[in-house]
């Protein structure tokens, strides 16, 4: 069994093919952006606190500042594709700058008015959870065609009908000429069989997914410590396949090649909350604990597709009246997630931190929004499909720091993700890893601070049924902030 997406890209139906586990798992993985002291220490914590980035791991985190202070930081992130298909391997690279995070925390001393309680919090800001810009390509040799794939999803379906049933696929193959009736309902490529097609295949995507909070908490007893976030997200993604096969063997054939293109935008907003607390049994030792409740968008896919066929005499086009122009509204719930955290300070000189994240894939799921026009289709069978092949992942992040004279800092971190997809699919090959490295240093009220970070993760990607691309993908951050104490 292949990933429902790519099964759903063989079976479209009038609303597009864009929702589907793919969608799940996309939009309910975050990676690890914010401070530069966040992400040389891998994002570890979640009992550490005392950093504005922390509050997207737990929000308990802000209740360990004891004066106000505001940061900046700026990432620059390079992604490096390796794919290998047929035996030839392409190599992209796709860079950009972006803000990683924005934040405030502003600190209001109440031991004198409030028994037990040392300090209040407030916070507000900006975090970046995904960076989508990447491109990737691959091109070579193989027997097997789209245009077979077009034709068996267009099996049963009469030939008038398939401007309604596959919008996206088979009826543009219809309308230049590569797939021709077989019997009753059936269809063939129109190819001569007996040799490979030339495939050139690229997938270009854009756009992020920020969140923006508002997070409270508090300080009791220099002990506890509690906190809930107020979490709001946008989703801002932009899909581009662009896909070529040249026809090696022509004996019998007027098919010379052909360009298929598929264009999905989606754009949306989300809310979530997030509580958490942090005990210190010792003054040194400190336990996290942060639940996450699902994130709550509401969505919305414009979904393109062209194509044009080369024969030897002449093109064949589809016209602008059967271009299909899709949009759909629809509503996706996360997964919720759970944190537990470990800490453990060496007086002035530094620190050792550890989270354990559990999420759970299978538990997201798509819904039809509560418009009219939206309303006849439950994604019962996207929904099924995709607790089939989904499943419960852990996350691990490590991090330590080391302090001299209380004014230069040397940090690491390590983050391992085990496989969001179960073997029933072979989408994933193995856990992805991140290792992370940073400095920083201290100036009066000023703190600055670089880290770098690098990810590897290996991904097979299926074009069609029988078409898999190897992808060994590997991302370098660097990010610089400046953060400013106020009192």
């Amino acid at each position: 069994m292949k990933s429902f997406i790519f099964l759903l890209f063989l079976s479209l139906s009038a609303i597009g093919y864009s929702q589907g586990d793919a969608d799940l798992f996309r939009f309910s993985k975050t990676q690890i952006y914010g401070s530069s002291r966040f992400e040389a220490m891998g994002g570890a914590f979640g009992a550490l606190g005392a950093d504005l980035s922390a509050s997207q791991i737990n929000p308990a985190s802000f209740g360990r500042f004891s004066s106000s202070q505001t940061y900046f930081s700026l990432g620059y992130l390079n992604t490096k594709n390796k794919v290998l298909f047929q035996g030839d391997e392409t190599i992209t690279n796709r860079s950009s700058f972006k803000p990683n995070s924005i934040g405030a925390v502003f600190v209001e001393d109440d031991s004198d008015r409030m028994s037990g309680y040392q300090y209040i919090q407030f916070g507000l800001g900006f975090n970046r959870l995904q960076n989508f810009n990447n491109k990737f390509e691959y091109s070579g040799y193989q027997y097997e065609s789209l245009l077979e794939a077009f034709a068996a999803s267009a099996k049963g379906v009469p030939w008038e009908n398939l401007y309604i049933t596959h919008p996206f696929t088979s009826s543009l193959a219809w309308e230049t000429y590569t797939i021709d009736p077989d019997g009753s309902a059936g269809y063939v490529a129109v190819l001569n069989n007996d040799g490979d097609q030339f495939h050139r295949r690229s997938v270009e995507t854009k756009g992020g997914m920020n969140e923006y909070y508002i997070s409270l908490s508090g300080n009791y007893m220099n002990a506890i410590y509690v906190g809930a976030n107020i979490g709001f997200r946008t989703i801002n993604y932009e899909e581009t396949t662009n896909h070529y096969e040249e026809v090696t063997d022509t004996t019998g054939n007027d098919l010379r090649s052909f360009d298929y293109s598929y264009n999905l935008l989606t754009k949306g907003n989300g809310a979530n909350l997030k509580l958490g607390f942090i005990y210190l049994p010792r003054d040194n030792f400190r336990l996290g604990f942060a639940f996450h409740t699902p994130t709550f968008y509401e969505l919305t896919d414009d979904t393109r597709a062209d194509m044009t066929a080369q024969f030897n005499y002449g093109e064949r086009i589809v016209i602008d009246s059967l271009k299909p122009i899709g949009n759909y509204k629809y509503k996706l719930r996360t997964p919720p997630k759970f944190v537990t955290s470990a800490a453990y300070v060496f007086g002035t000189r530094g620190c050792l931190s550890m989270d354990v994240e559990y999420v759970n894939y299978a538990w997201a799921n798509l819904r039809s929004t509560n418009d009219p026009q939206y309303q006849d289709y439950d994604f019962t069978i996207e929904n099924n499909a995709a607790k089939e092949i989904l499943q419960s992942a852990v996350n691990i992040r490590v991090g330590g720091e080391l302090v001299f004279n209380s004014v230069v800092f040397l940090r690491g971190g390590l983050g391992l993700s085990s496989k969001a997809y179960n073997d029933k699919v072979q989408v994933e090959n193995g856990w992805d890893k991140t290792i992370s490295t940073g400095v920083g240093y201290k100036s009066g009220n000023w703190v600055f601070n670089l880290s770098a970070r690098k990810m590897y993760l290996s991904r097979n990607y299926f074009a069609f049924q029988g078409s898999m691309a190897q992808n060994k993908m590997n991302q370098t951050s660097i990010t610089l902030d400046f953060n400013y104490f106020i009192d």
